[in-house]
C-alpha cells in the first residue's frame, strides 16, 4: 500500500498536472499591419526587410510572425483573399504543396539562419483557416491581399513545449522549461515529504498519549 500510494504521490500526480499544463492552448493574437515592401519588417521580432523591393507587394497586410513559430496560425478572413508565404531552400517546404509557386516574385529577405528567397501563394475562402508556420530554419512570413477584415491568433508559447527534430534537438529548444519543470517536481516532492513527516509525527504524538 505504501508503494502505491508513493507512485501516485511522487510520480502518477505530477506528471499528470505537469501534462495538463503543457497541454493547454493559450491563443495568442498576431498583429495585422500595412505591408510596405523593402520598409516593413516581415517578422515580429527581427528587423529583416525584403532587399528587393517589388511593386506586385504594396498594398498588402503582413500577418506578423514570430521568426522561430512553432505552431499553426489560424488566419480569420471576413472575405476572399489571396495569401502569400515566403519562405527558404533551407525550410522543409513541403507543408506548401498546395500552395503556388510565384516564381516571378524575386524576393530576397536575409537573415541570420537562412535567407527567404521563395514565395508561394493560395487563394483562401472567407471563415477560419489553419496554416503551417513553415520552418523549421525560419517560420514563412505571411501576407494577405484583401481589403476585408483579417484576424490571425496562434498557440502561446510560455507553457507548451516546442517540437524537436529529436530527443537532443527537443531537450535544448526546451531546456529551460525542462528545468522548470523538474525544478517543480523537485518542489511538489519537498512539499509531499514534509507534509507527510508532520502527518506521522502528529499521529505518533496521539499513539503515545492515547490510553
Amino acid at each position: 500500500m505504501r508503494i502505491l500510494r508513493d507512485l501516485f504521490g511522487f510520480v502518477l500526480t505530477p506528471f499528470a498536472l505537469g501534462l495538463g499544463l503543457v497541454s493547454v492552448d493559450v491563443p495568442r493574437s498576431l498583429p495585422v499591419e500595412p505591408y510596405a515592401d523593402g520598409v516593413t519588417p516581415v517578422y515580429l521580432d527581427r528587423p529583416y526587410v525584403n532587399a528587393a523591393p517589388v511593386q506586385a507587394l504594396e498594398g498588402q497586410r503582413i500577418v506578423r510572425l514570430p521568426r522561430h513559430l512553432r505552431f499553426d496560425v489560424e488566419l480569420e478572413l471576413a472575405a476572399p483573399a489571396q495569401a502569400l508565404r515566403l519562405t527558404s531552400e533551407e525550410n522543409d517546404n513541403a507543408v506548401f504543396a498546395g500552395w503556388e509557386p510565384v516564381d516571378a516574385l524575386p524576393v530576397n529577405v536575409p537573415g541570420r539562419s537562412c535567407a527567404l528567397t521563395r514565395a508561394v501563394a493560395r487563394s483562401l475562402a472567407p471563415g477560419v483557416h489553419r496554416l503551417p508556420p513553415g520552418g523549421p530554419a525560419a517560420s514563412a512570413p505571411l501576407l494577405v491581399a484583401s481589403d476585408a477584415a483579417i484576424e490571425a491568433r496562434t498557440t502561446s508559447a510560455w507553457n507548451k513545449l516546442t517540437p524537436g527534430s529529436g530527443p537532443l534537438d527537443f531537450a535544448l529548444r526546451n531546456k529551460r522549461k525542462l528545468a522548470g519543470l523538474v525544478l517543480a517536481w523537485g518542489g511538489w516532492c519537498v512539499v509531499l515529504l514534509r507534509w507527510r513527516a508532520r502527518r506521522e509525527e502528529g499521529t505518533g504524538l496521539l499513539a503515545r498519549d492515547g490510553p
